[in-house]
């Protein structure tokens, strides 16, 4: 049998922990990719804290939301 696990490097959380991102991402390249709810992220309290974090990076950001749980199909599109 044969199988691949792949866990997430990193899991971050706390009060606050939204203001390390922009310390966070920078290491990965020039480009993100956010994958949010379909308005869960626009409801946010910390959505501009973080959105001005990435822009203070100058990133290119590519911002898409969607409804449940995203597939491979979507994320790989």
């Amino acid at each position: 049998m044969r199988f691949q696990y792949v866990i997430t490097p990193e899991i971050h959380f706390g009060n606050g922990s939204h203001n390390e991102l922009p310390r966070l991402i920078e290491r990965f390249g020039s480009r993100i990719l956010m994958i949010t709810g379909k308005s869960s992220f626009n409801e946010l309290p910390q959505r501009k804290t973080i959105l001005d974090g990435i822009a203070s990076l100058k990133m290119e950001l590519f911002l898409e939301s969607i409804t449940g749980e995203p597939s491979t199909e979507q994320i790989d599109y």
